[in-house]
C-alpha cells in the first residue's frame, strides 16, 4: 500500500467491486470481530496471498496456490481451520490510517448487517462500490 496516498489504491484494486467500512479509534482486529469475525480465524496475510485466494478455482488444488508451501503442515493447518483453504465465501482485509481501522470486503457486504456492533461507543462508516 502506497501510503502516502492514504487510502486511494483501494478504488483501483477492487474491479467487481467492494464494500469499505471506517471505524474511529478501534484497531483493525476489533472491526473484524465487531464485523462478526472470530478472533481466531483472524490471519495476517499479504496482499499477493489474498488475491492468490481469491482467484483460485473451485475446483483448483492447493499446489495451485503459489504462495502455499504444502510441506509446512503448521501453515496449510492453520489456513485449513481458519476456512482459507476451503474456498471462502468472504475475505475481509483490515488495516488502520490514523485514528481509524478500516475493512474491505470484496463483491460481498456484510459490513451493513453489523453496523450497530460496529458503531457501539464510536463512529462507523460502511458504503458499497460496484
Amino acid at each position: 500500500m502506497d501510503v502516502a496516498n492514504g487510502l486511494r489504491w483501494i478504488s483501483t484494486a477492487y474491479d467487481l467491486g467492494y464494500t469499505f467500512t471506517l471505524c474511529e479509534g478501534i484497531g483493525p482486529q476489533d472491526l473484524l470481530v465487531r464485523m462478526g469475525a472470530e478472533p481466531h480465524h483472524l490471519h495476517e496475510l499479504a496482499d499477493d496471498v489474498v488475491a492468490d485466494l481469491q482467484m483460485r478455482p473451485e475446483d483448483g488444488h492447493l499446489s495451485d496456490l503459489d504462495f502455499l508451501d504444502c510441506e509446512d503442515e503448521s501453515l496449510v493447518a492453520r489456513l485449513t481451520e481458519a476456512g482459507f483453504l476451503s474456498h471462502p465465501g468472504v475475505l475481509v482485509r483490515a488495516g488502520a490510517v490514523p485514528g481509524w481501522a478500516y475493512a474491505i470486503e470484496s463483491i460481498t457486504s456484510r459490513a451493513p448487517a453489523h453496523l450497530a456492533a460496529l458503531s457501539q461507543g464510536t463512529r462507523a462508516y460502511t458504503s458499497s462500490a460496484a
